[in-house]
């Protein structure tokens, strides 16, 4: 569940609402599948607790991939929510090239526009946006060998740190779009994540 909107109310407590991307969200009535959420700057995740669930502004047991949702949350610690935060089973984390981390490789479409190393740049994942800073960058010529277009390089690989106290759930294959000032720079998916 990608965290896009928190909210503070009176007689529920926190509420995040986003999308849930892969699997199912149940109401915590189910304590054999303990989730958490995070990652907070230091990039650790605390359980959590699903009160509630309202999908369409309707109350629901259950909130299904592809589908927005509100959940009621209850943080077993006191933690500082954010935007960009992710919900998940515990059993998740690590698996698969999944990590938090502050450093990030991607494989990147080029929009035309100049960038260099140690450039500031701007980089949206999933909801959130982050500063970062372009540490590294090299032509990938086999994708335009492979394609003919040689004399056009126009991918590339890019290593980005983010700015120091940020720290991102990710894993490969999950977008990006960087940006500088108003212009789009580029635009890829995560290839690999540094611990």
């Amino acid at each position: 569940f990608d965290v896009e909107h928190l909210y503070s109310i009176d007689t529920v407590g926190s509420v995040a609402t986003g999308w849930v991307r892969r699997g199912a969200i149940a109401a915590s009535e189910f304590p054999n599948r303990p989730l958490i959420i995070g990652p907070d700057a230091s990039g650790s995740f605390v359980d959590v607790q699903v009160s509630s669930i309202h999908t369409l502004r309707i109350p629901s047991e259950t909130a299904c991939a592809g589908r927005s949702a509100a959940l009621a949350i209850r943080p077993h610690k006191a933690l500082q929510l954010q935007k960009g935060m992710v919900i998940l089973d515990a059993s998740w984390l690590g698996k698969s090239g999944r990590v938090v981390s502050n450093e990030l490789t991607a494989t990147v479409a080029m929009f035309g526009a100049t960038i260099s190393e140690m450039q500031s740049v701007a980089v949206h994942i999933r909801s959130a946006c982050y500063l970062a800073r372009i540490v590294q960058m090299e032509d990938d010529m086999s994708y335009y060998q492979h394609n003919g277009l040689a004399d056009r390089p126009k991918h590339a690989m890019v290593r980005l740190v983010l700015d120091a106290g940020v720290q991102v759930y990710s894993y490969p294959g999950m977008p990006i779009v960087v940006r500088d000032g108003r212009s789009i720079v580029f635009a890829g998916r995560i290839t690999t994540t540094q611990l």
